[in-house]
């Protein structure tokens, strides 16, 4: 049984999901929607704005209208709307219901923006690439935030937003993920009640826990490497290049850099394929440089390291190491220190001011000082065995002073001439007679004179460098012969007692090498004595007969 008094209830639903329209929801289509306890398929009537719309109970007594998108946009901005619903049962008693609704079509003022990591690893702290795989975000706003106003971050792209903690106008956000090698976008805006969307910002983070695949960094040489070695990394050059090697190519983001003060800042160096260069601008003073190298990618993640120390050194030995040449082995023929010899395996011998000091040499070159070779030094003396075997000719010898770095200091030249040819076998040398040849036969070597001189002939006559001698010992001794032409004399000024004297007598050059010889005999007696001749080869013999 219906009681006439029986009245049907309705009530209107939250419009626009907050019961306030928003820009981006006006203009739009927009539901209004209810339930009723009024019988299914009683008509409901609907206001707002002065426009009247109708729906349909349905059997689970619901209803609803869609407005028109004109109709909302005609609802303006910063107004407030009432909403009316109307329905009668089958008795005619009806029932309705108000709802009130605002426009809001404002959006919030300020600017947003991510600025930076909290932990921004790598070759740049704002760069956004970093291998700490636990993020925190920092960014700002432009102004306070308003009443009703929020900031929010989406990591999905914009599918949810998680509100932030904003102080004053500034903003972080803790990423609670533990984060892969990958690229990850942040979405921030700022919002107000209304869900009208302000100012928005993004920026993708790149997460590389990745070391470079080049494990392996060298430093392989310095240009100029100057002094006694091209690969110890000792110069007189300040001002330099390095070089080296990569143990692989380097991939997308990787760098090859170097470090001049311990590593506090590094410099990208040139990299070409596995190798690479790296110009030292500085004019470098003298002493000790460290060079650092490390391969290292964007976010940080270093692979291979290396170290260098370069010494530069300018400064040439001191002046009082001063270095000659004393002699050689063996200087034979008529001096034993002109340097002139027959001998052609020869061992230079030489002398020092003062007494080399660590990463001092001394050395020699025998190509004109196109390469060089240590010496050996023993104290304030050194010595050069010449490996080869020399011809006829003269040979020049420099000596230097030097340091690692090259710097030279004293140095010395000599030439040392090697002559093995014997003069000229035309060069015949006799002894012809001798000043005074007493007695019965003024050629016959016997003589009561106590003193005399001999005289002789040269088949040709002399060339530079050669000489006659004459030997009165057997050939322990030899004295020069006064020549002139092809003439040849020697006075012996010894008072000689009665005896046979025997004379040697050679063609013989500067370097020792011997040509023609001959010997005479003389006997020495008193005046009157008897002569008697004996003759052998390029010898005569005399004995004196007393009375």
């Amino acid at each position: 049984m219906t009681l006439n008094g029986d009245v049907p209830t309705i009530t209107i639903n939250t419009f626009a999901q907050d019961d306030i329209v928003n820009a981006a929801e006006h203009g739009t289509p927009l539901v209004v929607s209810g339930t009723t306890d009024a019988p299914a398929g009683q008509t409901v009537t609907i206001t707002l704005n002065g426009k009247t719309y109708t729906a349909t109970v349905q059997n689970d007594g619901t209803w609803s209208y869609t407005v028109g998108s004109a109709d909302v946009t005609a609802l303006a901005d910063g107004g407030s709307y009432v909403i009316n619903a109307q329905v009668s049962n089958t008795i005619g008693n009806s029932g309705s219901d108000n709802h009130s609704v605002t426009v809001d079509l404002t959006a919030p003022s300020m600017g947003i923006s991510i600025d930076s990591l909290q932990n921004d690893t790598g070759l740049s702290a704002s760069d956004f690439i970093t291998n700490d795989a636990q993020v925190v975000v920092n960014g700002s706003l432009s102004a306070q935030l308003g009443n009703n106003e929020k900031a929010q971050i989406s990591l999905d792209g914009g599918n949810t937003w998680i509100d932030l903690t904003v102080t004053g106008t500034t903003w972080r956000y803790t990423d609670g993920r533990t984060l892969t090698d990958g690229t990850y976008q942040y979405q921030v805006r700022v919002i107000d009640n209304a869900g009208n969307v302000g100012a928005t910002d993004s920026q993708d983070v790149v997460i590389d826990l990745t070391k470079p695949v080049a494990t392996t960094i060298t430093v392989d040489s310095i240009t100029q490497d100057t002094g006694l070695s091209g690969s110890d990394f000792i110069t007189s050059d300040n001002q330099i290049s390095l070089k080296g090697t990569l143990g692989a190519a380097l991939g997308s983001g990787d760098h090859a850099q170097i470090s001049l003060d311990g590593g506090v800042t590094w410099t990208d160096v040139s990299v070409s394929g596995l190798s690479w260069t790296y110009v030292d601008g500085r004019t470098l003073a003298d002493g000790d440089y460290n060079y650092q190298l490390r391969v290292i990618d964007d976010a940080g993640n270093i692979s291979a390291t290396t170290s260098q120390v370069v010494t530069i050194d300018t400064v040439a030995p001191d002046a009082s190491k001063t270095i000659a040449f004393d002699s050689i082995s063996d200087d034979t023929g008529l001096s034993g220190s002109d340097f002139v010899t027959n001998d052609t395996s020869l061992t230079l011998h030489g002398s020092l001011g003062a007494t080399l000091a660590d990463g001092e040499y001394a050395q020699i070159s025998i190509d004109g000082g196109v390469t060089w070779q240590n010496v050996i030094v023993t104290g304030n003396s050194w010595y050069y065995v010449d490996s080869r075997t020399l011809g006829n000719q003269t040979y020049d010898y420099y000596v230097r002073v030097v340091d690692a770095a090259g710097n030279v200091g004293a140095s010395a030249h000599q030439q040392v001439t090697v002559d093995t040819v014997a003069p000229d076998a035309a060069i015949t040398v006799t002894v012809d007679n001798i000043t005074v040849d007493t007695g019965f036969d003024n050629n016959d070597f016997l003589t009561s004179s106590t003193s005399y001189t001999l005289h002789g002939t040269l088949g040709a006559e002399l060339g530079a460098g050669e000489f006659v001698q004459v030997s009165m010992d057997g050939g322990s001794t030899w004295v020069y012969a006064t020549v002139s032409g092809t003439q040849w004399s020697y006075s012996d000024t010894r008072t000689l007692t009665d005896g046979s004297h025997n004379y040697q007598v050679r063609v013989v050059d500067q370097a020792g090498n011997v040509g023609a010889t001959t010997s005479q005999a003389g006997d020495g007696g008193y005046a009157g004595a008897a002569v008697r001749r004996h003759h052998r080869q390029h010898q005569r013999r005399y004995r004196p007969v007393r009375e």
